[in-house]
């Protein structure tokens, strides 16, 4: 099945507000693109950060969509500044397709 890549952007501090992630996607005939800011964790590596937005991501807009199957980041690639990540489905051992 084909996903939408989520795309990660760091976002510097500002006067008003901290460093930041955006986490978007690109949308889908049924929706429109969806965003959401989470903070920036300093005693992550940068990777790590990206990631741990991208599966903010899922579980706050997909995971209640497809329970029991939990939505997981999987592969990254970087490009031009942002990040761009794949994911797939964990299931538990009582859940069949």
């Amino acid at each position: 099945m084909t996903r939408l890549a989520i795309r990660t952007r760091y976002h510097g501090p500002t006067n008003s507000t901290d460093s930041r992630l955006s986490v978007t996607d690109g949308g889908s005939v049924v929706h429109s693109p969806r965003r959401l800011y989470t903070p920036w964790h300093d005693d992550l590596q940068i990777d790590d950060n990206h990631k741990q937005a991208a599966q903010f991501f899922l579980n706050k807009f997909i995971a209640e969509a497809t329970y029991p199957a939990k939505p997981v980041v999987n592969a990254s690639v970087s490009f031009k500044g942002d990040q761009y990540h794949s994911w797939n489905f964990e299931t538990d051992s009582t859940h069949t397709n």
